[in-house]
């Protein structure tokens, strides 16, 4: 079962916490399990792509999923989660060090943003 109401301030910390990894960090991937809990453990969502896809999957049902990579000079992978068909809705362009890590930004940042 999800967390349907994590906190802004949780939500926020968390966003911090991801945008400032390199790669994978179990610390990440226990915080983003305790929030929303699938399971025994927590999965390697900041180290595995499906793993991230699973869990914006979980988190927010129906929303569509663009995955990149940055042109020059950055190269950098991005990732953006919008509800189905309201593209200039969800997240916006999220960079990270890796997909997974891109990928979980735009869904936090997607959730801090219903409160705006």
């Amino acid at each position: 079962m999800t967390n349907p109401n994590p906190t802004r301030e949780a939500l926020t910390s968390l966003l911090s916490r991801v945008e400032g990894c390199t790669g994978a960090d179990p610390d990440v991937d226990h915080l983003l399990h305790d929030l929303w809990p699938d399971g025994d453990g927590a999965p390697n969502y900041s180290a595995s792509l499906d793993a991230a896809l699973a869990l914006v999957e979980r988190v927010r049902p129906g929303w569509d999923v663009v995955i990149g990579t940055s042109d020059y000079p950055s190269g950098q992978p991005w990732a953006r989660i919008y509800p189905q068909g309201h593209m200039h809705k969800g997240s916006g362009d999220v960079e990270a060090k890796t997909p997974a890590l891109a990928l979980l930004a735009a869904l936090l940042k997607s959730l801090i943003g219903e409160g705006e």
